[in-house]
């Protein structure tokens, strides 16, 4: 928790290069190469206004899958004046490419009958990405993570879900293997912006975003992003976050590789709540008190804080109340720190003074990052409102 909380004189510079090695300010996308009228005008829009934000030394590289097809790369020079014409002009032939690129998505989408629209084959991309990992690269993948080819009915999730024994597997003995590919991935953040109408339910799309992000920690990289808002995925890949992303545990219980229906996979809690639901059992509270508080956790307007609570000034029987809609917490200062887990609800600590030994109640607070703050001396029944803004498990 924390209290407190960037005329080349020629269009002949224009670059258009095929080489794979990554570089700084590197954004890659990948986009369905045969899609509906929905997605692939989406995908169209998405590229073609990162593609008018582009800046200097920046490059941006775009391949369609499957088949990995590049449909341009592009690099601006490091002296790129910034005048609308003149990127227009520079900008010409990478318009051109995405434009043909997505007249043939859809038409290809009218013809072949693929299922589900708009696939982009999420995990064979994840399972490429090590030759492009490098610092600098933004990976961003606009599509349907669900997959279905016909030559490999096997491996279709598109009613289902991969368990988590397949983590287990060779990369080359399964699409969703990781055994010869971990930690190659240098800290690569994938952003997935997701077009796609035809999940079995929300849980379907959050069970695929569970296993890709435990596949993609694997092999050393961050699932940044999993949006259907695609201009927060790509706002975010812009800026380079991967902040606000659940960190998930493995079901170790799976040790055979099984692809389950929806309904019947299972959600292991993410290590947040795993955290969470420790420092609750360390709370001495009545079981009914608990069981609320569990709930409110698991929704997440209740989080709990392990800090340090101390009398800044002498000791001389200061005491606290700590309170939340369901419980009251009672803790008596002294001069040494103790470790205390308090309630944190919808983001703020509410503190009420309730024995002033004298001279006014004085409070010091430690988190767990080290951060110390001082609340002002407090009357007995005066309350102080503190918030946290970064509540750390």
């Amino acid at each position: 928790m924390t209290i407190k909380c960037k005329l080349l004189s020629t269009v002949a510079a224009f670059l258009l290069a095929t080489g794979a090695n990554a570089e700084p300010d590197h954004m890659i996308f990948y986009v369905p190469s045969s899609g509906d009228e929905a997605g692939i005008s989406a995908t169209y829009a998405q590229v073609a206004a990162r593609l008018n934000d582009i800046e200097a030394s920046e490059r941006i590289q775009v391949i369609a899958n499957p088949g990995f097809t590049q449909v341009f790369d592009v690099t601006a020079p490091a002296d790129m004046p910034d005048h609308p014409a003149w990127k227009k002009q520079f900008l010409a032939t990478a318009t051109a490419k995405l434009q043909t690129y997505a007249r043939g998505a859809y038409q290809s989408g009218l013809t072949d009958g693929v299922t589900p629209p708009n696939q982009v084959g999420l995990q064979e991309i994840i399972t490429g990405l090590p030759r492009r990992a490098s610092s600098g690269v933004e990976v961003v993948v606009i599509g349907s993570p669900r997959d279905h080819r016909d030559s490999d009915p096997v491996n279709t999730t598109l009613t289902r879900v991969p368990n988590d024994a397949f983590l287990d597997l060779a990369a080359h003995a399964s699409p969703f293997g990781t055994i010869g590919l971990e930690d190659r991935l240098k800290g690569l953040r994938v952003h997935v912006c997701v077009i796609d109408a035809g999940f079995v339910d929300p849980r379907h799309n959050a069970l695929l975003e569970r296993y890709t992000s435990l596949r993609l920690r694997v092999m050393g990289g961050e699932l940044a992003t999993w949006s259907i808002d695609l201009d927060e995925c790509l706002s975010r890949a812009k800026a380079e976050r991967q902040d606000g992303m659940p960190v998930y545990m493995r079901d170790t219980s799976a040790t055979k590789p099984t692809f389950l229906s929806v309904d019947h996979a299972s959600t292991p809690p993410t290590e947040v709540t795993r955290v969470q639901n420790a420092l609750l059992d360390e709370m001495n509270l009545p079981a009914s008190v608990k069981g609320t508080m569990a709930s409110k956790i698991a929704a997440g307007s209740l989080r709990l804080v392990a800090v340090k609570l101390w009398d800044t000034d002498g000791e001389d029987g200061d005491a606290v109340l700590i309170k939340t809609d369901d419980a009251e917490i009672k803790v008596d200062l002294v001069n040494k720190r103790q470790r205390v887990v308090l309630p944190v609800e919808n983001g703020n600590m509410i503190m009420i003074g309730l024995r002033d030994g004298q001279g006014g109640i004085t409070v010091g607070i430690e988190t767990d990052d080290g951060t110390e703050a001082l609340t002002p001396k407090i009357a007995v029944g005066e309350t102080v409102i503190i918030p946290f803004f970064r509540q750390t498990p």
